[in-house]
């Protein structure tokens, strides 16, 4: 449930451009979420995830 921030951002957007009311309160947490989520994708990648390249595919003779 990490990746809840784009949609606190999304939600609080659109509550601000509806009724004009201030939402830092739902923005300024779910920014924060947002960047410690993609830091935490940046040290420590997805499993399973790799790069294969031409020669790993072709059979050497």
């Amino acid at each position: 449930m990490l990746r809840g921030g784009p949609l606190r951002v999304l939600a609080a957007v659109f509550v601000m451009r509806a009724s004009g009311h201030r939402t830092g309160w739902l923005l300024y947490p779910g920014l924060l979420l947002m960047g410690a989520v993609s830091i935490g994708d940046l040290l420590v990648p997805a499993p399973g995830a790799s790069c294969r390249t031409v020669s790993d595919t072709v059979e050497v003779r």
